[in-house]
């Protein structure tokens, strides 16, 4: 088995991840050429961070995957990857396994693994099993909560209003809900909603669906209330806004790649509402 150094060990969820500039990668030499500096960068970052190549392998792609850097549709070559982590091929198709069970890739025999797509339909049951778990986790964890806990949430939804681009934002708010949801006690109903919102955030990256950062503060004040019902309230709603703009994105998108007309009414919603 090969090995690499790692100075501590890291759950699934807890992963380490960079926020890295990825958006839309552009086709043609450019394109290619920034998508391999984006991989380089994330691969130098955790390269010294896992015991063994299989982990190693496994948690570079994903977060390639999840920061849009491999896009929707898009095939992962082995032997590049093996490259740039300076391994065998035999911990990459190990970890393109894992990775096929937790939905973000899909292998078949003449493609080999691609980046899983979602539909509109698929959107739309993944923000509702996120909204009866996460409610579930929000009724669990606001009466368990304590002052130090309510001081490191405000601190992170502060950097989460300043975050500078998307993927800062995203990073932002990944720490908000594990820290968060943490306190309820559930760990496999974490790992679950951790594994639902990966599934839908390399989308929010890659059809450019912003969420509204300073709407958390709303969030915050109902947490800091212990006011569990209104904290219930603003998620149901937060999440099926988002779901809402999402799917008209993935639509329009998947509509355009088919060379149908766009629907034009739809991307100037998602455009006034983003603003």
């Amino acid at each position: 088995m090969q090995t690499v150094q790692r100075p501590q060990d890291h759950g699934a969820v807890g992963e380490p991840s960079l926020a890295t500039e990825a958006g839309n990668v552009s086709t043609g030499a450019g394109g290619e050429q920034r998508q391999q500096d984006q991989l380089h960068v994330i691969a130098s970052s955790f390269r010294e961070t896992f015991r063994t190549a299989e982990q190693l392998a496994t948690s570079f792609m994903r977060e390639a995957i999840t920061r849009g850097i491999y896009q929707p549709g898009e095939r992962l070559p082995q032997e590049s990857i093996a490259a740039i982590l300076g391994i065998s091929r035999i911990p990459v198709r190990a970890g393109l396994r894992q990775l096929e069970e937790e939905g973000l890739i899909t292998i078949s025999p003449h493609r080999g693994a691609t980046v899983t797509t979602l539909v509109a339909d698929e959107i739309a049951e993944i923000y509702e099993l996120r909204t009866v778990l996460e409610c579930l986790l929000l009724e669990l964890c606001i009466p368990r909560l304590i002052d130090a806990d309510i001081s490191r949430l405000r601190s992170i939804v502060e950097r989460l209003e300043a975050a500078p681009s998307e993927t800062d934002t995203l990073e932002q708010r990944l720490s908000f809900y594990e820290e968060l949801y943490a306190i309820a006690a559930r760990p496999r109903t974490l790992k679950l909603v951790m594994r639902l919102r990966g599934e839908v955030d390399r989308y929010l990256l890659a059809r450019r669906v912003v969420e509204d950062a300073a709407g958390h503060f709303a969030l915050l004040e109902a947490i800091e209330q212990r006011d569990t019902r209104a904290a219930k309230r603003w998620m149901r709603h937060h999440l099926a806004k988002v779901s809402q703009r999402l799917q008209i994105a993935v639509r329009d998108f998947d509509g355009e790649a088919a060379g149908e007309p766009a629907d034009v009414a739809g991307v100037l919603r998602l455009k006034l509402r983003q603003r």
